[in-house]
């Protein structure tokens, strides 16, 4: 078993989801949403209104489809096992940890299972952080499948709309440089999805996290005019990075991919996508002063 600091909390997570089946059977979901996710159809079964009118709130109209044949998710709140929300979230690691080849997986704030056609999912029936970090798990390795990939990483749009894609270790200043970009537009400081088409990388708003701002339009992809790994410093520097170099960078920015349960197939899939990433795409180490005389510096 992988460790984390709240041993009990972890074992009472892994036993509420071996009970879901005994919830589903006496609770009664009599609310239900299905939406398009970026080309991944999920219906959401719940008891809560609340979750049903939060979803609605943050994805377009266009998002909303008709219920179909696929998976369905039921999502429980943890107090109906019990749970406050502290005693829900008493865990200090940030970490995603799975099992049974990632059909369950456990995190401080949500518990989520794959069985055969249902998704048992334990999460706050808001939208918060542990919806977004199931959708995270859940959708990361689905959308490979339709050539879209989840990267931890902010993006801004320059003064002639071309996307500027900041990588980089946590407070490396992902989140900093959107800040200074004013008034330029931030397409997300968190979570971004990106594709590749004619070998021209493109980026969209990934809407699992993080800010995205929907003015720019959601699903719309935009071309990457420049990818950068980010260091904070007393100077602003730019250095264009060796293709390898670059190429493992970037490799190590797709998130929430479980590669020790990928199959083989999977891991070929990224690697052939962030070669060609690299390859045509200009990759820079950016060294940057905390302030917003980064955007003189990039977008003269």
């Amino acid at each position: 078993m992988q460790d984390l600091s709240n041993h009990s909390l972890l074992e009472r997570k892994l036993d509420d989801l071996s009970q879901f089946k005994l919830k589903i059977n006496s609770t009664n979901f009599d609310h239900s949403i299905t939406c398009n996710y970026h080309g991944i159809n999920l219906n959401f079964k719940t008891k809560s209104l609340k979750f049903i009118q939060s979803l609605k709130k943050i994805i377009p109209k266009e998002w909303i489809c008709s219920p179909n044949n696929q998976t369905m998710i039921y999502l429980i709140d943890p107090a109906e096992f019990g749970y406050t929300p502290e005693s829900w979230c008493d865990e200090a690691s940030q970490d995603c940890i799975s099992y049974e080849n990632n059909t369950i997986a456990i995190q401080r704030d949500f518990a989520a299972q794959v069985t055969g056609d249902n998704v048992f999912l334990i999460c706050e029936d808001n939208i918060s952080d542990g919806f977004y970090n199931f959708l995270r798990w859940y959708l990361s390795e689905k959308l490979m499948d339709i050539g879209k990939f989840v990267v931890h990483a902010s993006c801004v749009l320059d003064k002639y709309h071309g996307a500027h894609l900041f990588l980089g270790h946590s407070g490396a200043g992902k989140t900093t440089i959107t800040k200074l970009s004013a008034p330029r537009l931030v397409l997300g400081d968190d979570m971004n999805l990106v594709s590749l088409e004619n070998n021209i990388l493109y980026v969209e708003a990934g809407a699992i996290g993080g800010l995205f701002n929907s003015m720019i339009g959601y699903d719309k992809k935009i071309p990457v005019k420049a990818i950068y790994w980010l260091k904070q410093s007393k100077e602003n520097i730019r250095v264009e990075q060796d293709p390898l170099v670059a190429n493992q960078k970037f490799l190590a920015s797709f998130a929430n991919l479980h590669w020790e349960t990928l199959p083989q197939q999977k891991i070929e899939q990224l690697m052939e996508f962030s070669l060609l990433a690299t390859t045509h795409t200009k990759f820079y180490e950016l060294q940057f002063l905390n302030s917003s005389a980064i955007w003189e510096y990039l977008d003269p």
